[in-house]
């Protein structure tokens, strides 16, 4: 009889062990669900496919990526990669990755992800950076940099990144500058005024021999001309430290001194401008002001106007053999070719006036 009543009081002391241990930090009971593993029971909402979560585990990389599209990167373009943990993760402050860019490393910046499996990192070309295969250089190249990178429990993540390669062998991200730049700029075509389908050159010179594909596309410079922008294509030089661009005067162009309107007024539209080492150039042009400042070179496609027929012969009467001279002016400098004739009323067989002189002159 005590034998039994030992055996109840036993298991309602299991009991009350059971309902105590299932209550939450708030006293409130919650439902429990057998642990496949070891550890008995567990609360539902703390039970992640089935088990207990364990606590005091620790996030670490699964993959690295880069995000943005395989290509040639230069001065100042943005490279994004994506490091993807196994778990939700918890970032603070600015970790980086450090990545191999020539003579100086540079880094990618944390950017965003936070509460998530995925964080996002930055990397701006800079100006020597040289990388034909952009990759990290260690598996310990992510670095908290004073910030941390936490699981939901609040342990600090493994960082180590897979093995060197792994960004290199999937992609083919490229990036470089050069010190190669303009030292300057210049029209070949000799100050004067040029009208519709005259060829304007324009030379650029490098700091550098330099090389130009245009395969992909023609690279061009941006001329001011009535208000808008027209382009000189690239014509010539390739192997040299000058390149040559030629602009021929469309109708109704119309300038005072012709000039590029930005510093970043050459384009490489889709084409290459690259040094020997095969690293994009820096394509920064002298000050505006620099061709217009050297040169006079004017554009003036409108045709010249007539408002003014006079004789300078003077009033009377005049027989067979007498010369009588007379003028026209225009409203501009005008240049002659050939011998013009002017026709006049003279009765039963009309007469011409021959060009006599005038050339390049209002008159």
């Amino acid at each position: 009889m005590n034998s039994a009543r030992e055996v109840v009081h036993h298991l309602m002391y299991i009991l009350f062990l059971l309902l105590f241990s299932a209550c939450n930090a708030d006293g409130i009971l919650e439902d429990l669900s057998l642990d496949k593993s070891e550890d008995g029971f567990c609360p539902t909402s703390r039970l992640e496919n089935g088990l207990c979560p364990d606590e005091s585990r620790f996030a670490n990389i699964t993959s690295i990526e880069f995000t943005s599209a395989d290509n040639s990167y230069g001065l100042g373009s943005v490279v994004e990669l994506k490091i993807t943990f196994n778990e939700i993760i918890e970032v603070t402050g600015t970790p980086y990755v450090q990545l191999e860019t020539g003579v100086t490393d540079r880094y990618a910046d944390y950017e965003s992800g936070s509460s998530s499996k995925s964080l996002i990192f930055k990397y701006t070309v800079s100006l020597g950076d040289l990388n034909p295969d952009l990759d990290y250089n260690s598996t310990a190249a992510l670095s908290l940099n004073g910030g941390t990178i936490k699981n939901l429990y609040g342990n600090a993540s493994i960082l180590t990144l897979p093995s060197v390669g792994t960004l290199a062998g999937a992609h083919a991200i490229s990036v470089g500058t050069s010190s190669s730049s303009i030292t300057n700029v210049s029209f070949t075509t000799v100050d004067g005024s040029y009208k519709e389908n005259d060829n304007i050159d324009l030379t650029l010179t490098f700091s550098n021999i330099v090389d130009v594909v245009t395969t992909g596309g023609t690279p061009q410079v941006e001329l001011i001309s009535d208000g808008s922008g027209k382009f000189a294509q690239y014509f010539s030089g390739t192997g040299t430290d000058e390149i040559t661009f030629r602009y021929q005067v469309q109708a109704g162009d119309t300038s005072s001194d012709l000039d590029y309107g930005s510093v970043n007024s050459l384009i490489l539209n889709s084409g290459t401008i690259k040094d020997t080492s095969g690293v994009n150039v820096i394509l920064t042009l002298p000050g505006v002001g620099t061709l217009a400042g050297a040169h006079a070179i004017v554009l003036d496609t409108t045709a010249p106007a007539l408002p003014a027929v006079d004789f300078v012969t003077s009033n009377g009467t005049y027989g067979v053999g007498s010369q009588i001279d007379f003028k026209v002016s225009y409203n501009e400098g005008i240049t002659v070719t050939g011998a013009p004739s002017v026709q006049f009323e003279t009765g039963g067989t009309d007469r011409h006036a021959v060009f006599v002189i005038g050339d390049e002159a209002t008159t």
